[in-house]
Parts: structure tokens; sequence; C-alpha cells
């Protein structure tokens, strides 16, 4: 309920419904600051102007927002609020007439300013936007009315903000001009990590739908309440407006996912959310001011702030709301687990296009981790990051086989996260040389060999070969069923021996000990091809040490693509348990593959 006044009562009113007072704290009016802090108390003050996005009220929030922003936030100060201008902007002029039509420009390179980006869903209702024959009359005149709704209000907010110039990408971009898109597609991370202020359309699917919202005053109750000294008060209050939030952490349900004891949701009620491109948007840009539901939300790289105040948190964020507000702008991007994190999430986002989208959508963040990073960028991963980045998993393994068909990259290499286009995690494993103490040089990269499919080092890629050396484990995989495949339907084989079926010669069955967590995950294109019955005879390649127990391997499995070579493409992943690692080690053989 929202409290909208409140006095003391001269009698009481046998009608109006009594309160026990329950001790909550009042001060003059108005409610202890630290109910704020508890959601589930059921009184709190109103907020003017909340449920009405496009209200003045609002409006002078997020100025107050922006201006703590940039005069207290230590290091949201040093961001430059003027910079080199994108080499197309929007030009507002005149910022004053609201309703004044704007027009396309072209930068020159030392043109510098304060400029604002849009993010929005494209949806199936296609924006206005850019192509070779319509530049030369846009750069004349751009009609304010021939703009979907998203874009009118971003240009309003924009000049009511006082800011001349807007950065929109279906018209800053000719969509036409497959040159000129991949060379501002490479620029992404200037862009948004440039600009002064991203305006995010959260709560829009497609640019008809607009930044704001207007929500009406929930109706006005009278109550009357007894507090503990039997003082009669008259309370006047509102039904609180359902206002859900963009994101959370959701405690994993331990029979789907028992490996995680949470995970981050996006609500779906907010599509921009979920969007692969607009992932990168958020998280490069200093600030980001969200249009939702009902309220605005604000988040810059020391506060995550929402109208309603059930999410205020500024300066000393904890670590869940830091996460939750899910900017690298509080992210030590220097941390080891950092671009993991950032591809695990993003592999939870859609793709219009995942097919040719998956690695240019994530450029702008690799191009940004390449100042931190040694060694190349190779399809989604680092290269002296290698080892422990194939380690990826499936968070959810499908039951269906057409289910798992997923529209994907058929160039990204096997052995990539990104091929998967699923979400997916990361095993965490002990550095190299805490492994070699227990197990010895169990792998080795020797190499990479990868072509790239234009000019942009961390766009498309055309293919992407492994050359790597470990202590493989021959292995037959029975294929009794698609969904739910135990350790015990593998048996690790004495390769050298003539070996007619799995169940003939030397060989060692994995054992189950319950699994839980589980201890193998399947990829997308073994659910996809399998076919019922028979074996699978596969090799299981070890990665590293697992972090929580030095003595539990991770291993790919992976199966040959050429019987007359050593190539090898990636189905999934196993851990094994220290006591299956000791009675294996008889079967291990060094090995040097080639992976794709």
């Amino acid at each position: 309920m929202l409290v909208s006044d409140i006095h003391i009562a001269t009698k009481r009113v046998c009608e109006k419904e009594l309160f026990a007072w329950n001790g909550f704290p009042k001060c003059y009016g108005q409610w202890d600051d630290r109910l704020y802090e508890n959601q589930n108390v059921p009184f709190h003050t109103p907020i003017q102007g909340l449920g009405d996005t496009g209200s003045d009220a609002s409006l002078a929030r997020a100025k107050v927002w922006l201006n703590e922003c940039t005069t207290k936030h230590k290091t949201c100060i040093g961001v430059a609020q003027e910079t080199k201008l994108p080499h197309r902007v929007l030009d507002l002029y005149p910022i004053e007439k609201h309703s004044a039509n704007i027009k396309l420009i072209e930068t020159e390179n030392n043109d510098c300013g304060r400029y604002v980006c849009l993010s929005h869903c494209w949806g199936e209702v296609v924006p206005l936007k850019t192509t070779r024959e319509n530049i030369s009359a846009l750069k004349e005149c751009i009609a304010l009315k021939a703009l979907p709704r998203t874009f009118q209000e971003a240009v309003l907010f924009s000049r009511k903000l006082g800011i001349r110039w807007l950065w929109i990408d279906s018209l800053c971009i000719i969509q036409n001009d497959d040159l000129d898109w991949k060379t501002e597609a490479g620029k992404m991370r200037d862009i948004y990590s440039n600009c002064f202020l991203t305006i995010a359309a959260s709560k829009s699917s497609n640019g008809s739908q607009g930044l704001f919202t207007a929500k009406p005053d929930p109706a006005l109750f009278v109550c009357q309440v007894s507090s503990n000294e039997s003082e009669m008060h008259n309370v006047f209050v509102q039904e609180a407006l359902s206002i859900p939030h963009e994101s959370e952490w959701v405690v994993n349900n331990p029979e789907n996912h028992p490996w995680n004891s949470s995970v981050y949701h996006f609500n779906p009620s907010f599509p921009l959310m979920t969007r692969g491109w607009t992932f990168q948007e958020r998280l490069l840009s200093p600030r980001v001011l969200h249009f939702g539901i009902a309220e605005m939300f604000f988040e810059c790289k020391e506060s995550y702030l929402c109208e309603c105040r059930r999410k205020m948190n500024t300066n000393n964020l904890p670590y869940v709301y830091a996460e939750a507000g899910l900017t690298l702008k509080g992210m030590d991007i220097t941390e080891q687990d950092s671009w993991r994190k950032v591809c695990e999430y993003f592999s939870r986002m859609k793709l219009t296009f995942p097919d040719k989208d998956t690695l240019p959508a994530l450029a702008g963040l690799a191009r940004l981790y390449s100042q931190v990073k040694e060694g190349r960028y190779i399809a989604g991963v680092w290269e002296t990051d290698l080892l422990p980045s194939l380690a990826w998993f499936l968070v959810e393994q499908h039951e269906d086989r057409e289910a798992a068909r997923v529209k994907r990259d058929e160039r990204l290499p096997s052995w990539s996260w990104a091929s998967s286009n699923m979400a997916v995690g990361f095993k965490k494993f002990l550095p190299n040389t805490s492994t070699a103490v227990v197990h010895g040089e169990i792998a080795k990269v020797h190499g990479a060999d990868y072509i790239m499919a234009g000019s942009d080092p961390f766009g498309e890629i055309e293919y992407a070969h492994l050359d790597l050396e470990g202590n493989v484990l021959p292995a037959m995989i029975h294929l009794s069923r698609i969904h739910g495949i135990r350790k015990a339907d593998i048996r690790i084989i004495d390769a050298d021996a003539a070996v007619k079926s799995e169940r003939e010669g030397r060989h060692h069955l994995l054992r189950n000990e319950g699994e839980d967590p589980p201890n193998i995950w399947m990829d997308p294109p073994y659910q996809e091809f399998y076919k019922t019955g028979g074996a699978l005879r596969v090799l299981l390649f070890p990665l590293g040490a697992s972090l929580a127990d030095s003595f539990t391997l991770y291993y790919l499995i992976i199966t040959n693509c050429d019987s007359d070579t050593k190539v090898y493409k990636r189905i999934g992943l196993l851990m094994m348990k220290p006591f299956d690692v000791r009675d294996c080690r008889d079967y291990t053989k060094r090995m040097r593959i080639t992976l794709i």
C-alpha cells in the first residue's frame, strides 16, 4: 500500500476498518526511511509521478540521477561527457522546439559533443531506416511524425535533457550497405562507451510501443489505525502499483540446475533485456536510463536506482545488486573469469540472425577486453585462456530432439561455446601449474589456426582449428537414450585391443555415484544427429582439475570426423571423480589431435 496522508483522528468512525499500528515508526506524517529497505512492509510513502515515465516528475528525477552521477560519483566523473561524435548522428537542433523536425548529419573527424544513444528492439515492425537510396533526403530533413513512436519519444526526452545529438542504429548505419554496416558495427564499443547516456526502451518489443508509459493513480482509501498508545489515526492509502523489475537472482530448482545455487534471470516483460545486440549496448554504456513498464531505472558505475526505490543501491553496491545491474561499470574486466561470465549471460540472449550475428553482437565487448587480455581472440575465446574456456556445458539438456534444433552459425568450431546458440555455463579449473603438480602435464595447446570472414578481428569467422596434445582415454558411449545419459553409459576401453563391441575386451565402467550434481553434459549437435541404438566410439580429452577437488578431472568428449585422420569435433563434457581417474590410468594414451 502507498500512504498518501496521515493525521490524528478526533474520534473513532465505526464504518472505517481498524488496523493495528504494529509498531511501524512514523515521523511527522512520513514513514521512517528504513521501511524502504524492506519490500515486505505494507505501507510506503507515495512517489510523485510513479507510473507515468513521460511526466515532468520523472524527467526531474532523471536529471537528479544524472547530476549526482556526473558530479558526485568518483568513478563516473572520470568519464568524459563531451567526446568524439560517431560518424553519423541525428541533429536535434533546435532542442528547445520539442516538435521540430530533425536531420541526419555526417560528422568531421574532430567534431566533439555530448550525445545520447538509443537502445531498442526492432521487432517485426521495421523502423524507419537509412538506405543508400534515401540517405541524401534524410540529410536534408526527417519529419518527426515520420518516425516510429519510440524514436519520437527518444528525440523529445533528449531535447528535454538539453542534448543536441542522438545516435540510433537504424538511422545512423546504412542498412543495405554491407561494407558500411560492418564498418559501423566494428565501432560499437566506441559509440556506446563514449556516449553521455544510453536511453533504453526496455519494455518495448518494437518501435511502435514507445518509451513512455502512463498508468492512472490507484483509487484513494481511508482507514483508521490505532497506535500502541491507543491513539487513533486516519490513514489515506492507495493500492501499491505492481512494478516488475527487469531482472532478479533466482535460486535454481535442485532437480534441474543442481550445479549452481542461483541464476540471473531476465524478466520476459522487458523484451530489450533478452536481446543479443542490446546486451553489449547496456554493458558498454557509462550510464543507462531504462524506460520500464511503470517506472524508470538508472544504472551507472556506482549506482543502480529505480523510481519505486525497491532496488535503491548506491556506492557500496552489494555484489548481487552489482551484477543485477548487469554492468561492466562495476565489474573488474581484469578478473580471470570475467570474460566467461559475460559469455554465460550473452548465451542466454536472443538473436534474430544467430547464423551470422553471434560473434559480431559481442565484438564491442571483445574489443574492450582486448585491452587487458593477451593473445588472439578466436571464435569467442581468448588464446591465452583456451583450456578453461573449452569446459562449457549446456545449462539445459533437451529431451526432445526437435527442441534441441536451433539455428546456429555452422562456421563456428564445435569447441567454442558460441557454436551452441544455447545457454551455457563454465566449469572452474585449478591453474595449469597446480593441476600439473597432481597429474602432470595432462594437456597442451600447440597452437590455433583460423580465418576471419572479414576485416574485423572480433567479427565473423570462417573456421578455427586447435592443435592439442593430451593424455586421452578411448571410450565407447552406449546410445540407449538421448536424454539423461549417465556415466554408466560410458566404457573406457583398451584402444590397442581388438575390440568388436563396447562389451568385449578389457574395459572400465565409470561409476554413477548418484550423479548429483550431474557429471556429463552432451552438446546440441550430438542431440540433433543422435540415432537410436548402437554405440559411439569417442575419445575423452583432459582439460584440467576441478577447482573444488584437484583429483577430479574434466574431459571433453570428442568424436573422430575421419577415420584416416586425427581430426575430431566436440560432442560433450565429462567430469570424472578421483576413483575413476585412478582406475583409468592404465587406459591413458598420449595423442596429438586437431579439434574443429
